[in-house]
């Protein structure tokens, strides 16, 4: 009872710094997303939750994507701004992306289950992009949210790298993953994916849920810094960012 207590307290709070905060929500939003696969399994691990705690736990981005999406639309519909209102270009090839990773769905996969959670997945990028349409951060806020991916994204990196080179393979298994050579749904996450019938050649996951996030991930970061290189206006950002990539 008092998991579901805290649980409805922390949903209280998110409903309210969306919608008195909102880019802040957005930024906590942005921070988390790539270390959320190891919050998750660490807190279940931690205070031994059972499998629908862990489901109630994995469901605060889509809640706070969904009070977001609530401020959206009250922000449409009481400001009646042409700005946020008004397509452009690149708002007809993301909404295009939507419909074709929609087709891709429905008609490529016929389990019900997994259309469901890819349905979930496509619609949270959309939504996301809808929120972030609307809200027209200016070019302060547009820094500070770059900085927020950025600093995520070192932790996963530095995290990454560690794990190829100094720690040992098993070393997420403290934080509650597991020793399973093949991951099942519904099981903890693997410490790391083995290629073949043994732990000679693996292939790490940092502080996401699988390799093939991780590289995904890693291929978004590196054309947002790319992008950063290319448009940076001073010299010591360059160098920083050069760097850093």
């Amino acid at each position: 009872m008092l998991f579901y207590i805290i649980i409805a307290l922390i949903a209280i709070g998110i409903f309210a710094l969306a919608l008195k905060k909102p880019f802040i929500a957005l930024l906590i939003f942005l921070f988390l997303l790539p270390l959320n696969a190891f919050i998750i399994t660490y807190l279940k691990h931690f205070f031994d939750l059972d499998t629908t705690q862990r489901l109630i736990l994995t469901l605060w981005k889509e809640w706070l994507v969904f009070c977001l999406l609530i401020w959206s639309v009250w922000k449409i519909t009481h400001l009646h701004s042409y700005k946020v209102t008004k397509l452009y270009w690149f708002d007809y090839l993301i909404f295009g992306l939507f419909v074709l990773a929609l087709l891709t769905i429905i008609w490529g996969i016929k389990d019900i289950k997994t259309i469901v959670f890819g349905l979930r997945y496509d619609f949270e990028f959309f939504a996301v992009y809808f929120i972030g349409r609307v809200m027209r951060p200016n070019p302060q806020e547009l820094k500070t949210a770059l900085k927020v991916i950025l600093a995520s994204s070192l932790i996963v990196v530095i995290f990454g790298i560690l794990q190829a080179t100094v720690l040992p393979w098993d070393f997420l298994n403290k934080f509650g993953y597991t020793y399973a050579l093949e991951w099942t749904p519904g099981s903890d996450l693997q410490s790391s994916q083995i290629v073949g019938s043994t732990r000679e050649l693996s292939r790490i996951i940092s502080t996401l849920s699988g390799p093939n996030q991780l590289g995904s991930y890693l291929a978004l970061i590196s054309g947002i810094l790319l992008s950063t290189i290319l448009f940076a206006r001073k010299n010591l950002f360059k160098l920083g960012a050069g760097f850093y990539f």
